[in-house]
């Protein structure tokens, strides 16, 4: 969004982007448009499909003056090739701004698709948004269990202890222990985590490595996803119903014994994210 004030210069929000799920964001356009309607012509003038297969976008990614062209014509959908590799940065905006803006039809009315919670992911407004699309501008913490890991082998211990000598490799044995059974229970790797909530993240969407991101990242940024489940803290040690619960379970004790959450609080949601970006209003003098 852009706003123009009487010094003729514009306004506009810059995302720098994390995090982005093309997988999702090219199911919703499909799912939107009944299907793909265009085929992508890459700036040094190959097509998606001469290039990686078929691969083709709605008709409105990619018009006007975006550095790209779009051709026309039916395409077949046998592409083998990543999201990265086919999508420009416009048109991944494109793509994201779409599902952004649209809305869902209640008896009330047309509401928006994505709730805007602001800084407030309090367990109230999490619970109440389970299983819908949510945006956060929050302060999270950005976590690597790889780097950990890397982190704690008994080189980096000896480095430790030849920096300060009073330096005991005890804490940092057992983090590296828990650490090392978290990788075998716990699937992600790389994830944010905030009081309430962990964003649980896909190593391809990152725009980033994971090594470092963490030296990257700053911990204010927005967060968009979807509210997918919550599990407890507190009664890690009951009896789950289910195998996956109780495996849940004792990840998120793990998560709690290594400082990453806080063990006296009583539940976490799970986020799935569709995006992680910076925001920054940037001013544009006009010609």
């Amino acid at each position: 969004m852009s706003d123009t004030n009487q010094n003729n210069r514009t306004t506009f929000l810059m995302k720098d982007f994390l995090y982005l799920d093309m997988d999702f964001l090219e199911s919703f356009i499909a799912q939107r448009d009944k299907g793909f309607k265009y085929n992508i012509i890459r700036e040094d003038g190959s097509s998606a499909t001469e290039a990686k297969g078929s691969k083709s976008i709605t008709g409105g990614i990619g018009y006007g003056n975006m550095g790209v062209s779009i051709k026309s014509g039916p395409v077949s959908n046998t592409d083998t090739s990543t999201s990265k590799d086919v999508y420009s940065m416009q048109q991944r905006e494109y793509m994201f701004n779409a599902f952004l803006e649209s809305e869902i039809i209640t008896e009330d009315g047309n509401q928006p698709l994505v709730k805007n919670l602001g800084k407030k992911l309090t367990k109230e407004n999490l619970e109440a948004s389970k299983g819908k699309y949510i945006l956060s501008r929050a302060y999270f913490d950005f976590i690597s269990l790889s780097r950990l890991e890397d982190l704690t082998t008994s080189e980096m211990q000896n480095f430790y202890m030849h920096k300060k000598k009073s330096f005991s490799t005890n804490a940092i044995r057992e983090i590296r222990e828990n650490i090392v059974q978290l990788r075998t229970l716990f699937p992600f790797n790389s994830f944010l985590t905030t009081e309430n909530a962990i964003v649980l993240m896909d190593e391809e969407p990152l725009r980033e490595g994971n090594k470092q991101t963490g030296y990257k990242f700053s911990n204010d940024v927005v967060v968009v996803g979807k509210v997918n489940r919550r599990t407890g803290v507190r009664d890690a040690s009951a009896p789950a119903n289910r195998l996956l619960d109780k495996i849940q379970l004792l990840a998120i004790s793990l998560l709690c014994r290594i400082g990453i959450l806080d063990k006296d609080n009583p539940e976490i949601y799970f986020i799935r994210p569709i995006a992680i970006y910076w925001e920054q209003e940037i001013c544009r003098k006009d010609e």
